[in-house]
């Protein structure tokens, strides 16, 4: 059995054209360059940012959506007749996306490094004696895992659930978790994550600026973000 879902009678590539800049405009319908052509349409095109959003049409994420970058447009084919941008409307497009193109380069430093794990040592010393105590897969699972098993522990499941509700930590989880699988290139959260983990001494980063202002905004401060990510290196 397939994990994701496709459509045995799909249209032949002939019936559409290839992208370019000019397709930035809201309604058009096409599919992105995948192995199983995931339909969608172009919802909206924020200039500020030059990113588009695409809602896909059909499939297991259906009604889900990508925020995509103007330049990434060559990933997708649009159906023949679509809407056009004038040339002067390209260019300011090109222009932004040159402007974007700009680098951010954080090299992981020792001294962020060694803060960090003195950080994650008080924490996972927290995380134990709560462990010890409040654990479900302690106290009710009398802490065995079947490692035969076909599904995961719902003891230690319950607990880590727990952990992540008592720190505040569960809606940035859902976040994370379902921006990793459904965009794992998220310009909005998933970059916003390694940037914080580079300032952490935990990885290096060299990537396209950030393009969207409020990155670091409402649940994704980067207090937040740090939280988050000590608790991920200790579970």
């Amino acid at each position: 059995m397939d994990l994701h879902q496709k459509n045995e009678n799909m249209l032949s590539d002939e019936h559409f054209e290839l992208e370019t800049l000019s397709h930035l405009v809201a309604g058009n319908r096409g599919r992105l360059l995948d192995g199983r052509r995931t339909p969608g349409i172009l919802e909206s095109y924020d200039a500020e940012s030059a990113m588009f959003i695409w809602r896909i049409t059909d499939f297991e994420d259906k009604g889900e959506f990508w925020e995509i970058p103007a330049e990434e447009i060559n990933g997708f084919q649009f159906e023949k007749n679509s809407n056009r941008l004038k040339e002067t409307e390209v260019k300011i497009i090109e222009d932004k996306c040159k402007k974007y193109s700009e680098r951010l380069v954080i090299e992981a430093s020792q001294q962020d490094y060694l803060e960090t794990q003195e950080e994650l040592a008080d924490f996972r010393a927290e995380i134990h004696d709560w462990f010890l105590s409040e654990s479900t897969f302690v106290k009710e699972g009398g802490s065995k895992l079947d490692l035969r098993a076909k599904e995961g522990c719902q003891y230690l499941f319950q607990d880590l659930h727990s952990v992540m509700k008592r720190y505040n930590l569960l809606e940035l989880e859902i976040m994370t978790t379902k921006q990793y699988i459904l965009e794992p290139y998220s310009e909005r959260w998933i970059k916003g994550m390694r940037i914080v983990m580079a300032e952490m001494g935990l990885i290096d980063f060299n990537e396209k600026i950030p393009r969207i202002k409020e990155i670091f905004e409402g649940i994704g401060t980067k207090e937040n973000r740090r939280k988050y990510i000590k608790e991920i290196y200790i579970s």
